[in-house]
């Protein structure tokens, strides 16, 4: 991969050399992962949940969860792996614009909830943009 796709060795070496780069490089190879113990993937692997989430909000690689019962497995499809492969800064950019978009809009849902359960005003005195009157003002 080194001298084949000198892109993705570049994002794939960036990763922390722990069970997270092994997730990927095991997604690449075709592979699906679920925590340990589920015996529904190819591999299993401890915190499995916090290395996908590692690598799909710290990293913004692709990632695909496949439904097995009550359990999910995770992987990548052939199409995941080839963008990862041929063009990955063009699959980081776009999976950070997806996930800051995604992170805008549930804030702004939570602060919609907390503006209709305490009211505008308590918000904008909590964010002290009340503009306070001086002492010469009368």
């Amino acid at each position: 991969m080194k001298r084949e796709r000198p892109d993705a060795y570049a994002i794939a070496s960036r990763i922390r050399p722990d069970a997270t780069r092994e997730l990927l490089l095991t997604w690449l190879n075709g592979n699906t992962s679920s925590p340990i113990s589920y015996c529904i993937a190819d591999a299993e692997v401890i915190k499995e949940d916090g290395h996908v989430s590692r690598l799909k909000n710290g990293y913004f690689i692709s990632v695909r969860s496949y439904p097995a019962g009550n359990c999910v497995r995770h992987g990548m499809t052939t199409g995941m792996i080839r963008n990862f492969l041929d063009n990955p800064e063009g699959m980081i950019k776009l999976n950070r614009r997806k996930t800051t978009e995604y992170r805008v809009k549930c804030n702004e849902v939570r602060l919609q909830k907390i503006v209709n359960e305490e009211g505008l005003t308590w918000v904008i005195e909590k964010l002290g943009l009340r503009q306070r009157k001086a002492a010469n003002d009368d």
